[in-house]
C-alpha cells in the first residue's frame, strides 16, 4: 500500500498525561470511532485535517486509571481470541468435547466477575450519595477486633431499610468512607471462620465456607429486622476485586413502607440515612407510598 505523506500525521503525547496505548484503545471503542467520524468531512470521501483531529476531544483519566484500562481491554482481546478458537473447534467439530463447554463455561465466569468488579469501581469513583453508601464491614470493630458488633451490624440494616423506603440504590461493604477498597477478607476470617473449616482445606475452600457462614448470618438478621417479604427488593453477592471481597447489595424500592423492627422508619438523603418520625413520616409515606 503506498501512502502519501502528505495524508499522514504523527501524533507526539506527553506520556505524563495519557499513555499511548490507553488513547489508541480508546479510539478503537465506539465511542472513540463516533467522535473521529463526527470531525470528518467530505462529502464523497470523508477526511479528517490536522486541526480537526486537534479538535478531537478525548477523556483522560488518571494514568493508573488509564494503566487499569490497557490491562482490561488485554483481557479483553485474550478472551475473544480463546472465543475464536472454540469457535473454530466447534464448526471442525459439532459435537464438542467436553474440554470445550468447561473452557467455555470458564471464560463466561471470568468475564461475568470482571464486570462485577469494574461496575464496584465504577460505582466507587462516583462516591457516596443518595443511591450509594459505604461500610467498611458488617460487623467488625475494626479498633477493638469485636466480632459481630450489633450496633454496626443495625447500621448496614438501617441504610438498606433507607433504599427500599426511598428511590433504591447500592450498599457496598468492605469499601471505606475514603473509597478505599478493604474488602471484608479480615471479617470472614474472623468472625465466620467455623468448627467446620479444617486446617487440610485450601484458602478457597475455607473461604467457601466462611462465605456461606456470612450469608446465613445476614439472611437471619434481616428477616428479623425488616421480614421475609422484603426479600423480593434486594440483591446481594459476593465480588473479588483484586483478591478482596466485597459484599453487595442492590436494592429496589418496596411496594410498602419499611419498619426497622416494625418502629423505626428510615429514609435517604443525600448522601446519608435519616430516621423520620411523628407527621414528617407520615406525610412522606403518603406521598410515597400511597400517592394515587
Amino acid at each position: 500500500l503506498n501512502t502519501n505523506h502528505s495524508q499522514v500525521f504523527q501524533i507526539i503525547l506527553n506520556e505524563e498525561k495519557i499513555l499511548a496505548n490507553y488513547l489508541i484503545s480508546f479510539l478503537k471503542s465506539s465511542l472513540g470511532i463516533k467522535l473521529v467520524n463526527s470531525q470528518k468531512t467530505g462529502s464523497i470521501i470523508a477526511t479528517l485535517s490536522k486541526k480537526e483531529i486537534q479538535d478531537l476531544i478525548v477523556p483522560v483519566p488518571p494514568l493508573n486509571e488509564q494503566e487499569k484500562i490497557i490491562a482490561t481491554f488485554n483481557k479483553m482481546n485474550i478472551a475473544i481470541a480463546e472465543f475464536e478458537k472454540l469457535r473454530e473447534n466447534i464448526s471442525i467439530n459439532p459435537i464438542s468435547s467436553k474440554e470445550d463447554l468447561e473452557k467455555l463455561d470458564a471464560i463466561i465466569m471470568n468475564i461475568s466477575e470482571l464486570s462485577d468488579a469494574d461496575d464496584i469501581k465504577r460505582l466507587i469513583r462516583n462516591g457516596e450519595s443518595k443511591i450509594l453508601e459505604f461500610k467498611e464491614t458488617f460487623g467488625l470493630n475494626v479498633k477493638t477486633n469485636e466480632t459481630k458488633v450489633k450496633y454496626l451490624e443495625l447500621e448496614v440494616i438501617k441504610t438498606i431499610a433507607a433504599f427500599l423506603n426511598t428511590g433504591g440504590g447500592n450498599l457496598l461493604i468492605g469499601i471505606h468512607d475514603s473509597g478505599e477498597i478493604r474488602g471484608l477478607n479480615n471479617e470472614l476470617e474472623k468472625s465466620f471462620w467455623s468448627t467446620e473449616i479444617k486446617n487440610f482445606m485450601s484458602k478457597e475452600q475455607k473461604y467457601t465456607i466462611a462465605k456461606d457462614n456470612f450469608l446465613k448470618h445476614f439472611k437471619n438478621k434481616m428477616k428479623t429486622a425488616i421480614g421475609e417479604k422484603n426479600y423480593l427488593f434486594y440483591d446481594s453477592k459476593f465480588i473479588e476485586i483484586d483478591g478482596k471481597l466485597i459484599f453487595r447489595i442492590q436494592c429496589k424500592k418496596a411496594n410498602d413502607p419499611v419498619f426497622v423492627y416494625d418502629k423505626d422508619f428510615y429514609v435517604r438523603t443525600d448522601p446519608a440515612t435519616d430516621k423520620l418520625e411523628g407527621s414528617e413520616q407520615a406525610n412522606f409515606i403518603k406521598n410515597r407510598f400511597y400517592s394515587n
